[in-house]
């Protein structure tokens, strides 16, 4: 059980990750 909330956590920090990410290129986009 608590190896599979470890994957979950680590998946949803990444999914977290790349939503930043993403928002962050996006705003850099529309100041150029």
């Amino acid at each position: 059980m608590r190896t599979l909330f470890r994957i979950e956590l680590i998946d949803v920090l990444a999914i977290g990750v790349v939503i930043v990410t993403g928002t962050v290129v996006m705003i850099l986009i529309q100041r150029h």
